[in-house]
This record gives structure tokens, C-alpha cells and sequence, in this order.
């Protein structure tokens, strides 16, 4: 109990350092005197490990905001028995809101010293063109990797080639993968090819192929080999869903003998909780055999919360000698408050001879100043019709508080199309002929409805 007393002690003189950091520049802000947006910091995390009864501190973070929740500077901290060192300071820096760059440094014990950086390049319709890695030798940057994306004019990319620095400095060709998509908009391929050692051509080597549902997930994805000049099939999935878009089955088949003979090999069947069909609560997995079919061999069961948060993960394995599930592993999960801040506890454990043992333990304790985006709960219901939608699509916003919205819809590659306010209890029409960009494509449109501090989150198709 001292024991634990004085961890929960140097954790609370941690975050009450962040705190009191933060809320004096909060009250800066309140006095007039605005902070500097890339110097606002509204979160920390401390991480312990252990085996349930005895802990001990592994890792922590703190991390700052600009004014736009956007991510500006993390830094992570080692604690060496007595107290907490930095570690690492990872600064993220934003040009006309895209991330420019990224600046890691080292502490040496005394001053923070550069370490690595990237870089990042876009082009005029905001598609990243360009990612290279640079790393701090002799008092200087030195290019070490590049990335290089080229998109076609709905946005999608198309291809994305990887760079190493030669024995000449210059940049020589490693890696590039090739995409094709479909009218809706999704990767139909994927090719990865290598270039060869005397730097002449690129050699093909695996590929990837896909087909969709009429709700356009993924159906099937084959994996093909490039062997012998031409495209061998070696391992296809195959998916089931049922009728609220979830998948039931996915089932793995080879083709060992590169003919045209798939073989099954393993399946997975998934159940879903009842009252909340979104809910996973059963995975089963299965092999074949010629001569038996379908054997069991292993089965995990999940439980949540009443904030449908996983409580718990139980993995068994099928003893088919007596035909019973046998307990292998439990992996379990706590969610609570203590004192002022948020702790997620998380313990695995072995089932050894008819008892659970715990084999590792953590809890990560978290402080935020503010509650992002993401996790807040919407307070709005959002409606549209029709879906699919061809020429037209209509909004409507069944608010709680009044609060107007600013709605942003995105095409299938990510990028926004469309932004406007709607107001609460208000019901928009959309041309689709409004929407920005290139050639509206089909697929599968995301939109996200921003309220004060609360987004909802959804997707229609687009099927002209």
C-alpha cells in the first residue's frame, strides 16, 4: 500500500505539472494575453507496468495542441528508478494546414540535439507528392529516404515509389506499388515491384487483387506471385456479410499447386452482440481437412461495457480428443477515473494448470485539458437520403442544443469536396453537380458534421 501510495504520488506531482502549465496559459488567455497556438499544452500520460500487485513505471508523454486540436509537439519521458529523464521531442510543424514537416530530437542530459526529420511536399490540389527522410550527421541534415506519390485526376493515388540514399548520394529506386481502381473509386490492384540490382528495370513480385460488394466492401482479394513471367494465384479471402453490412465469414483458400484448383484452408465465423449488431462477441476459427471438413481449433470471446469499451478478450483453444473448449489466454481491460485523471488498466493472463496466472500488467494513466473531437458523443442525429444518390442528397440535422453545424463531405480518396453550415433542425439539399474537384467518381462518399466540440461521422455512395 506505501508502495503504490508513492507511485500514485509521483504520478499526481507529474500531471499537476502539466496542469498547472496548462492552466496558466489558460489564464493567459483569459487575461487577453493569447498564448502562442503551438505552445498550448493539453494532455499527459503515464504508463506502468507490472503483474497486478507490484508496479512499476515504464513510460510517459506529454503532448501540445495548437489552437485547431491540431498536434504540435510530443515528448516522452524514461523514468530511471528515482525519477522521470526526457527522451524524446517530436515537433510537428503546419503550412496552410498541412503537416510540412516533422522534427524528432534526442536529450543528451543536457540540451534537446536534432536527430531526424521529415519533410513533407504537396501539390496544388493538396495530395502529398512528396515524403523524405532526413537524419542529422557532422552538423548537418543528410537525406536518408524518399517517398515519391503520383495521383490520378479523381485524387486517387496511382503510384507510390520508395528511395534509398546511393553510395553516390544519390537517390536509387527500391520499392513502388501500382494502384488501379474501380469506377466506385476502390483499389481494384495493388503491385509491388523491385528494382533490380544493376539499377535497369523494375521486376514485378506480388499483387494484389480485389472485388466488391453492391455496398462496395471488399467480396474477395487474391494474392498473386510473379514467378516464371507471368502471375501465379497463391492465397484468396473470401467474404460474407449479412444484412446490416458486417461481416459474417471470411474464408482463406490456397492454391499450392499454382493451377486453377483453389483449396480451402482456414475460415473465421463471427457472431455479433444482439442489442448492438456493430459489436463483435464471438470470432471462431476453423481449419479444413479432406477427410473431416471444417475442424474447430480456436475461439475468442470479447465482452464490453456499457460504453461498449472491451472489458475483456478470452481466447480457447478446441481439445478435439474430448471435444471441449480449453481456457488458454484472458486479456482484460479497466476503465476509471483516479483523482484527476483517466486510467486504463489492461492484465493478461496464462491458464496453467486449472488456474489464470498473470503474465504482464499495465496502466496508462492520461490528463486532458480538453476532450478531442473523436471521442466526444455526438449530440445530434443526422439523416440523408436517398443512399445511393445520383443527382441529389439531402441533410437533415435533429439537434438537442440548437447549434448549428458545419458539414464536410469527402470524395473516396479523402479529399474534401464539399463544406457548408447547416442549421439545427434544418434540412439541406445538395446538388451533387456542387460538389468540388475533378470528375465527381462513384464510391464511397464520408461526411463529418461538426458541432461546437462534437462531430458525427458517416458515409453514403455515389452511384450516377
Amino acid at each position: 500500500m506505501i508502495m503504490r501510495t508513492l507511485y500514485k504520488s509521483r504520478i499526481t506531482i507529474f500531471i499537476m505539472i502539466i496542469m498547472s502549465f496548462s492552466t496558466n496559459l489558460r489564464a493567459q488567455s483569459q487575461a487577453g494575453q493569447a498564448p502562442d497556438p503551438d505552445d498550448i499544452l493539453t494532455s499527459a500520460k503515464v504508463k506502468l507496468e507490472g503483474d497486478g500487485a507490484n508496479w512499476q513505471y515504464a513510460d510517459s508523454s506529454s503532448y501540445s495542441y495548437n489552437a485547431n486540436h491540431r498536434l504540435t509537439q510530443r515528448i516522452t519521458y524514461q523514468f530511471d528508478g528515482t525519477e522521470w529523464t526526457k527522451y524524446y521531442k517530436y515537433v510537428y510543424h503546419f503550412e496552410d494546414g498541412k503537416n510540412s514537416d516533422n522534427i524528432i530530437y534526442l536529450w543528451n542530459g543536457v540540451a534537446w540535439i536534432n536527430h531526424s526529420k521529415w519533410e513533407y511536399t504537396y501539390d496544388e490540389d493538396g495530395n502529398k507528392t512528396e515524403k523524405v527522410q532526413k537524419i542529422w550527421e557532422l552538423n548537418e541534415w543528410v537525406n536518408n529516404k524518399r517517398t515519391l506519390y503520383t495521383y490520378n485526376d479523381d485524387g486517387l493515388m496511382t503510384e507510390e515509389i520508395k528511395q534509398n540514399i546511393g553510395l553516390g548520394f544519390e537517390w536509387v529506386n527500391e520499392l513502388k506499388y501500382e494502384l488501379s481502381y474501380s469506377d466506385f473509386g476502390k483499389m481494384e490492384s495493388k503491385t509491388e515491384s523491385t528494382w533490380e540490382f544493376n539499377g535497369q528495370n523494375w521486376i514485378p513480385q506480388k499483387r494484389l487483387m480485389f472485388t466488391y460488394t453492391d455496398f462496395q466492401e471488399i467480396e474477395t482479394k487474391i494474392e498473386q506471385l510473379y514467378q516464371q513471367d507471368s502471375w501465379q494465384d497463391t492465397i484468396k479471402l473470401v467474404n460474407d456479410y449479412n444484412e446490416n453490412e458486417m461481416i459474417t465469414q471470411q474464408t482463406y483458400y490456397v492454391n499450392e499447386e499454382q493451377n486453377t484448383n483453389w483449396e480451402a484452408h482456414t475460415r473465421h465465423s463471427k457472431q455479433y452482440d444482439t442489442e448492438n449488431d456493430t459489436l463483435l462477441v464471438e470470432n471462431l476459427a476453423e481449419t479444413w481437412d479432406e477427410s473431416q471438413g471444417w475442424i474447430k481449433y480456436q475461439r475468442e470471446k470479447i465482452q464490453y461495457d456499457d460504453e461498449n469499451r472491451i472489458v475483456q478478450k478470452l481466447y480457447e483453444q478446441y481439445n478435439t480428443q474430448t471435444s471441449t473448449w480449453e481456457n488458454r489466454i484472458k486479456q482484460e481491460r479497466e476503465y476509471y477515473m483516479e483523482n484527476d485523471y483517466h486510467v486504463k488498466a489492461a492484465y493478461k493472463y496464462t491458464y496453467n494448470n486449472n488456474q489464470w496466472e498473470n503474465d504482464l500488467a499495465e496502466r496508462i494513466y492520461s490528463i486532458e485539458a480538453f476532450v478531442s473531437i473523436a471521442e466526444q458523443q455526438p449530440t445530434n442525429t443526422v439523416s440523408l437520403y436517398p443512399n445511393p444518390a445520383d443527382s441529389e442528397i439531402n441533410f437533415r440535422l435533429d439537434d438537442k442544443n440548437s447549434e448549428n453545424a458545419t458539414l464536410k463531405i469527402f470524395n473516396p480518396a479523402g479529399k474534401l469536396v464539399y463544406e457548408k453550415e447547416v442549421e439545427a433542425e434544418a434540412e439541406l439539399k445538395i446538388n451533387i453537380n456542387d460538389l468540388s474537384g475533378s470528375a465527381i467518381v462513384n464510391g464511397t462518399y464520408f461526411y463529418h458534421l461538426h458541432q461546437g466540440n462534437h462531430m458525427h461521422k458517416g458515409k453514403f455512395i455515389m452511384n450516377r
